[in-house]
């Protein structure tokens, strides 16, 4: 088995497992690509409409595709999908999935110059769009309704983006912490 495989609920799996939230059992979800190998970083994964988006560190061909450092597998099957984003500017650096919407798949990561950047593809076709926010230190991402939010070690920590135009929504939250240099926001939520 070695270093791929772990056990979970006395069943063996390939470095992914799917379990049940309510009763913890494990369903049938694996994937046997080459993903599942220990040369490959996993940085984040989500889950919208029954597709598992996947990044990391890894680059791979399977069934005649190739994947560079995001992929997306069928929630249920573990099946590769055909979704591959082709966005040149990343670095193969600790790329993520950073949200996912029923119409969008936000990624983030660092350009091939070190910047922090986030885009926008679709999530069937991963074709990007022209939506670009322009904001250094970005470490996580959320989206609600219109709104984008950007967290991260800049001023003032958080900022709100129209989704449509990435430019900066009229209301904007004040972190005064952030703000004098004395924090980071490295994660972010939003219920309701």
């Amino acid at each position: 088995e070695g270093s791929n495989a772990m056990t979970i609920n006395g069943q063996t799996r390939s470095r992914f497992a799917a379990l049940d939230l309510e009763t913890g059992a494990l369903l049938s979800f694996t994937i046997n690509f080459p993903l599942a190998l220990s040369d490959y970083i996993v940085t984040s994964m989500s889950a919208q409409n029954n597709v598992l988006y996947v990044a990391g560190e890894f680059s791979f061909t399977a069934n005649g595709n190739e994947r560079n450092n995001f992929t997306a597998f069928d929630a249920t099957t573990g099946a590769l999908q055909s979704w591959n984003p082709l966005i040149d500017e990343f670095s193969p650096n600790q790329p993520k999935i950073a949200a996912t919407t029923s119409s969008q798949v936000y990624l983030l990561g660092n350009d091939l110059s070190g910047n922090d950047i986030v885009r926008r593809v679709h999530p069937v076709t991963g074709v990007g769009d022209s939506w670009k926010p322009v904001q250094l230190g970005i470490t996580s991402v959320a989206v609600h309704a219109n709104s984008v939010f950007l967290g991260g070690g800049f001023s003032p920590g958080l900022v709100n983006l129209d989704a449509t135009t990435a430019q900066l929504a009229t209301w904007q939250p004040d972190f005064d912490d952030v703000e004098d240099g004395e924090g980071s926001i490295r994660a972010i939520a939003v219920a309701g």
